[in-house]
């Protein structure tokens, strides 16, 4: 009488060397090359644009700040000369 440990192993063993069995063909390991030299190829294409488009969105960022410092200082100098414009006195 076998020990149904040993026939529940027995099972788990087969199906897995089937498994290998069926993933280790050779049009198995042909596909799979030609699938990961695709995917390889992909991400270099997409990698290149995706950093392209990472590089124009820090240049706009950059632009905005300059612009938004240089709006800040012109409304300084212009407080500066006209303080009756920026700084009214509400308790009168």
């Amino acid at each position: 009488m076998y020990n149904i440990n040993v026939l529940g192993q027995n099972v788990t063993l087969t199906v897995w060397l089937t498994t290998v069995c069926i993933y280790m063909t050779h049009d198995f390991q042909v596909k799979r090359t030609e699938l990961r030299s695709h995917i390889i190829q992909t991400y270099k294409q997409t990698a290149n644009k995706e950093h392209q488009r990472i590089l124009q969105r820090r240049q706009i960022i950059e632009e905005r700040k300059e612009e938004i410092e240089t709006l800040n200082v012109k409304r300084v100098k212009i407080g500066q000369k006209f303080p009756e414009i920026y700084y009214v006195d509400y308790q009168n």
